[in-house]
């Protein structure tokens, strides 16, 4: 069973439950956030970057 969850507060990264005579539980999150932000940003640095070295060339 796939379980999905839009948004949901977890604290730490990965989780394990088990209750008697009920399956395990097991749940993993990603940061998602912010490994979009990182990439953005190191995008828009190297965009910065070639800027700079165009204006500095001309």
């Amino acid at each position: 069973m796939l379980w999905f969850q839009p948004l949901f507060v977890q604290l730490f990264g990965a989780s394990v439950m088990a209750q008697p005579g009920a399956p395990w539980l097991v749940s993993v999150s990603i940061p998602l956030g912010a490994i979009v932000f990182l990439v953005r940003a190191s995008k828009r640095e190297a965009g910065l970057d070639a800027a700079a070295g165009r204006a500095s060339g001309s």
